[in-house]
């Protein structure tokens, strides 16, 4: 029988052709790859029936739910022993589980242990191990982790305060819509901090930053976040607001990119999968920023994680450079613009 191993609650957006054009996680299962899992999963794949206003299809936001459940003995009998020690309070016994699967490059395990070696929950408390785990984790791709690392840098949690890493850290988790890491990015770019001054950019990212939040629950935060946006504002002229809004930088907020070729791009992924990858196996996402041309032609990309696999991120620039995506649209023109754009491969 298998056993159930947490749930993801998410909310889609659904446009009106039923597609998920956004996504935000607003419960998690307590397993960052299975959230991440969840997101890529229902923006990949997901085809929906759209709601409907006077007839009319409308885009709208929706939840859903995932109950995530393993079928094989042996990691349901893994998982039993973690689930057992976590629900004891064993927490020493928990830590000497997780080990072997942190330095398997389990992320999950790795952020975990990292918190634990924060805190001294079952180990002594150390910060070096804590900032070790955790980066390791974010080199994976992890988004919390990513956001972690941000703030472990900007803090000076493990070693020296490094606020240009704080400000690299921080842009690729807000790069997968992470609210908090958006918002301390928008105030590292308003006082210059790791990053050139940049009111505009600030901005954007402030924006960019509410308009992440998951709903309703981020309700009690929304006014500070919302107080931030009107202080930045109120130190920029209406034309630096307005030219603002029409910017696009590969350091600034993007979209999610849609791969309208996606069965041609699949059939080139497979022709392309690297054929020599050691050991690895099981499921790897690859992120990329990719200049979208308005014809939806790829002008130019970037590997924004590669999950510590180079050739696999070699291999994505390689496939996504034939890719037709949809392009962003300012005042209804379809402009060039950078996008995110997410590739999963299930290697063997």
């Amino acid at each position: 029988m298998a056993l159930e191993f947490g749930a993801t609650t998410l909310i889609v957006y659904v446009d009106v052709d039923g597609r998920v054009k956004d996504t935000r996680i607003e419960l998690g299962s307590g397993y960052v790859a299975l959230d991440e899992a969840a997101e890529h999963c229902i923006m990949e794949q997901g085809r929906f029936v759209p709601q409907t206003s006077d007839s009319a299809p409308v885009g709208s936001w929706q939840r859903m739910k995932f109950t995530w459940r393993l079928d094989s003995p042996a990691r349901s009998d893994a998982a039993d022993s973690l689930l057992s020690a976590y629900r004891k309070g064993d927490y020493a016994r928990l830590a000497k589980l997780l080990v072997p699967y942190a330095r398997d490059g389990a992320i999950d395990a790795q952020v975990m242990l990292a918190r634990m070696y924060l805190h001294g929950t079952g180990v002594n408390a150390d910060v070096g191990e804590a900032a070790t785990w955790m980066r390791k984790a974010a080199e994976q791709g992890s988004t919390v982790a990513e956001y972690e690392s941000g703030v472990f840098s900007e803090e000076g949690i493990g070693g020296p305060k490094d606020y240009a890493a704080a400000a690299n850290w921080l842009r690729k988790a807000a790069h997968q819509r992470h609210a908090d890491a958006a918002f301390n990015l928008a105030l590292m770019y308003q006082s210059g901090l790791g990053v050139e001054r940049d009111p505009a950019m600030a901005l954007l990212w402030i924006e960019a930053a509410i308009g992440f939040l998951a709903l309703p629950s981020a309700d009690a935060v929304r006014p500070g976040y919302a107080s931030t946006r009107d202080s930045i504002r109120a130190g920029m002229s209406p034309d630096q607001i307005d030219a603002a809004s029409h910017s696009t930088s590969p350091d600034g907020p993007v979209i999610r990119g849609y791969v309208r070729n996606r069965a041609a791009i699949d059939k080139a992924a497979r022709a392309a999968y690297p054929a020599h990858l050691g050991e690895h196996s099981g499921v790897r996402t690859v992120a990329l920023l990719v200049f979208v041309l308005s014809d939806g032609h790829v002008g130019d990309s970037r590997v924004e994680t590669s999950r510590g696999l180079p050739k696999l991120a070699a291999a994505t620039v390689q496939v996504l450079s034939q890719a037709d995506i949809l392009p962003k649209k300012i005042g209804g023109q379809s402009v060039d613009a950078w996008q995110i754009v997410t590739w999963t491969w299930a290697l063997h």
